[in-house]
């Protein structure tokens, strides 16, 4: 996981701007940056290519459970921005 309080600054602020008026499921209200990408080997990408979210949120259900605490910490990216 990456945690640098100066670009969550800059990502908080201006990454929903483009986002206001879509649809709640089409929100991006909190992000986390990975420095891993996601594995092949680990089977969280597809032999097309595609993210295996049923491998991807196994494999990362802390980080996952991380986005979604009631009062998500550092390194989790939230702002005014982002909603």
């Amino acid at each position: 996981m990456l945690h640098d309080p100066a670009l969550a600054a800059r990502l908080g602020a201006p990454a929903g701007h483009a986002e206001r008026g879509a649809r709640s499921a089409s929100r991006i209200t909190r992000l986390l940056l990975l420095t891993e990408p996601p594995s092949l080997d680990a089977g969280e990408i597809t032999d097309k290519g595609y993210i295996n979210q049923r491998q991807v949120l196994a494999r990362r259900a802390g980080l996952v459970d991380m986005l979604y605490r009631d009062l998500p910490a550092a390194p989790v990216i939230t702002g005014a921005g982002l909603s």
